[in-house]
């Protein structure tokens, strides 16, 4: 549970997600992301990876994408987790 109580968890949803309700927010420096925010398309940023370096604000990030390099401020509502090689050697 993260530091300020909240859960991240929407009421009635199984999985963890961002509401308008919750306190938290999931995004974290150092996280691997993809960058879904479509009015970044024409910049070649839609669908970029790239790690949070920065949160200027809550719910905010600032990443850094790998290809093509560039730093971009993104809610982290357009932004989608990914996960590395490391996740998959991982058994349950």
């Amino acid at each position: 549970m993260p530091e300020d109580g909240s859960t991240g968890v929407c009421y009635g949803q199984l999985t963890p997600r961002i509401c308008a309700h919750s306190r938290g927010s999931w995004v974290r420096k150092g996280l691997i992301v993809k960058v879904m925010a479509k009015e970044l398309k024409e910049q070649g940023l839609y669908k970029a990876k790239g790690v949070i370096i920065r949160l200027p604000r809550p719910a905010v990030a600032e990443v850094s994408t790998f290809d093509p390099e560039a730093i971009v401020q993104v809610s982290a509502r357009r932004l989608g987790t990914q996960y590395g090689q490391q996740a998959y050697e991982i058994r349950l």
